[in-house]
C-alpha cells in the first residue's frame, strides 16, 4: 500500500505541474504568460493577457487535470479494492494543488491554485464545491474583483468541507486536512492581492494587460 501511495502521490504531483496556462500563453500570443500580468499561469492571467475564451480553456483544463488523479485515487480507495487508504484522497488533492503552485517543469512558478483547489472540492464534497461558487460569484460579479472571490469561495468552502467531515456525513474525517491546507495555499498565494485590496490597488476582472514585444 505504501508503494502504491508513493506512486500516486507524485503522479498527482507531476500532473499537478502541468501548466495549461504557459502552452495557451505560448500558442495564443507566443509568450511566456509568467512574464506578464500577475505572472501566475492560472485562468485569470490568461484572460487579461490574452483573451476570455483562452482563459476559460485554461480554466478547464486546470480543473480536468485536477479530476484525474482524485478520480483514480477514489476508485483505489474504494470498499472492496484498498490498494490505497481513504485519507490518500486529501493528500492527493494537496499535492495536485502543489504542483499546481511550484511545478517541476517550470523552475516552480506556476499558479494560485483556485481551479484545481476548486476541482478537489466538488470531488471529494459537491456541497463544500458548491458552496465555493455560490459565495465566490455573487462577490466577483459585484466586487469585480476575482481575488476577493477566490478567497471567499475558498474559504467558504474549506469551513463547510471541515463540518461535513467533522460529523460524519458520508466524508471522511481526514478530509478536513484537504479542507484546512486548501483554502491556507490559497490564502498564502494570494497574499499581494490581499494587500492590493487592502491598498484600493487590486485591478478588476475585464482589465487587460499590455503585450509588449523585447
Amino acid at each position: 500500500m505504501l508503494i502504491n501511495l508513493t506512486f500516486v502521490v507524485t503522479l498527482s504531483y507531476l500532473i499537478g505541474s502541468i501548466s495549461p496556462g504557459l502552452i495557451i500563453g505560448n500558442l495564443s500570443k507566443k509568450i511566456d504568460i509568467r512574464k506578464y500580468g500577475s505572472g501566475s499561469t492560472g485562468a485569470t492571467n490568461v484572460i487579461r493577457t490574452c483573451g476570455l475564451s483562452w482563459g476559460i480553456l485554461v480554466f478547464a483544463l486546470d480543473i480536468l487535470k485536477a479530476t484525474i488523479p482524485i478520480i483514480l485515487t477514489i476508485i483505489l480507495s474504494q470498499n472492496g479494492v484498498g490498494l490505497l487508504p481513504i485519507w490518500s484522497r486529501p493528500i492527493v488533492g494537496i499535492m495536485v494543488m502543489v504542483g499546481h503552485i511550484w511545478p517541476i517543469y517550470t523552475k516552480f512558478n506556476g499558479g494560485k491554485g483556485i481551479a484545481v483547489g476548486l476541482a478537489v472540492c466538488f470531488m471529494l464534497s459537491p456541497i463544500s464545491g458548491l458552496a465555493a461558487i455560490i459565495i465566490a460569484l455573487p462577490l466577483i460579479f459585484i466586487t469585480k474583483y476575482v481575488s476577493l472571490g477566490s478567497i471567499a469561495g475558498s474559504i467558504s468552502s474549506g469551513i463547510v468541507l471541515c463540518y461535513l467531515s467533522t460529523i460524519g456525513a458520508q466524508h471522511h474525517p481526514s478530509y478536513c486536512i484537504f479542507a484546512v491546507l486548501g483554502p491556507a495555499l490559497a490564502i498564502l498565494l494570494h497574499k499581494s492581492n490581499i494587500i492590493n485590496l487592502i491598498n484600493g490597488q487590486e485591478r478588476k476582472f475585464g482589465d487587460r494587460t499590455e503585450i509588449t514585444r523585447q
